[in-house]
């Protein structure tokens, strides 16, 4: 679904991305990581179209992906880090306004619909900048599924947000790769990654330099080790702990 192929982009003298080649296939979360710098945010947003690379190509869905290419933006639902909400819409609103741009047919049921499938069915009359930090980025879930696209791209979609607020953003994502959407998510909470991804690949400087299934990557590293701790006394009970 996302195929990349000799991805580079320059900023003046430095190389942010360097002949980067990745896929990312349907049904599947990919966990995309790296350290600051490494090229993660330049890379998605050349999958976004946001920026025009230098040299490569990116395709989604078979569809070569070019700045300012509306047609290509109708296949990716996107969220950031941040949500950038209007100050006077409600939730209700903020979706009927994002319906109106992707032309969503049968707009009112599909954004009832999408606000229940995010957990806000009641909220869809709060105004969205009032959210807390969690409910927002559910709110920013909801209008990246709100026209049904095949792909979504999430940048750092858990930052921030309190152990309730991961879980659910968590069962949201898989759950959207279970009805088959491929999930392309950055983060640095490799928590999650390990808990929701199919497959991760690294960045550092600019080139993709590690890739391969979680699985893989547990045989190839992992190692389990079992410390035994007894706790006596008599302030509490004698206790064994297995860490």
């Amino acid at each position: 679904m996302i195929e990349v192929e000799g991805l580079t982009k320059r900023f003046g003298s430095r190389l942010a991305v360097d002949g980067l080649y990745l896929n990312a296939r349907p049904g599947e979360i990919y966990g995309f990581l790296g350290p600051n710098g490494a090229g993660k945010t330049t890379t998605i947003r050349m999958l976004l179209g946001i920026l025009q690379p230098d040299a490569g190509t990116v395709r989604i869905c078979g569809r070569a992906v070019r700045r300012g290419d509306r047609t290509a933006r109708h296949l990716v639902g996107a969220v950031a880090e941040v949500q950038y909400l209007y100050g006077d819409m409600t939730c209700r609103e903020y979706l009927r306004f994002f319906a109106s741009l992707f032309r969503v047919s049968d707009a009112e049921e599909r954004v009832a619909r999408t606000l229940d499938e995010v957990g806000l069915a009641d909220r869809g009359g709060d105004l969205a900048i009032e959210l807390s930090k969690g409910l927002q980025q559910k709110l920013g879930l909801a209008r990246a599924l709100l026209h049904d696209p095949p792909v979504l791209i999430l940048d750092e979609p858990v930052s921030g947000l309190d152990p309730h607020g991961i879980r659910e953003v968590r069962e949201i994502i898989c759950r959207e790769r279970d009805r088959g959407r491929l999930i392309f998510f950055s983060s640095h909470v490799l928590s999650e990654v390990e808990r929701t991804a199919n497959r991760i690949g690294i960045m550092h400087q600019g080139q993709l330099v590690f890739e391969d299934t979680i699985e893989g990557v547990m045989s190839r590293y992992a190692t389990l080790e079992e410390a035994f701790i007894s706790i006596t006394g008599e302030a509490a009970p004698a206790a064994e702990l297995v860490v």
